[in-house]
């Protein structure tokens, strides 16, 4: 069975925060390093450059 464009995506979104180092330290993503992460703003966040990486050290 051939994937969506959302599933291309969402597999391409997902192998980027599981090897990400600022991903798997941030408070935003779920899961952090195991292929069930999710996060609800990945795709606003990769896209401006990490923008939403929060460390929650504030």
């Amino acid at each position: 069975m051939e994937q969506t464009r959302e599933e291309i995506l969402d597999t391409f979104i997902r192998q980027i925060m599981r090897n990400s180092y600022r991903c798997n330290h941030c408070m935003n993503c779920h899961n952090p390093g195991s292929d069930e992460n999710f996060c609800f703003v990945a795709y606003a966040c990769l896209t401006e450059d990490f923008s939403h990486f929060n460390e929650g050290d504030d």
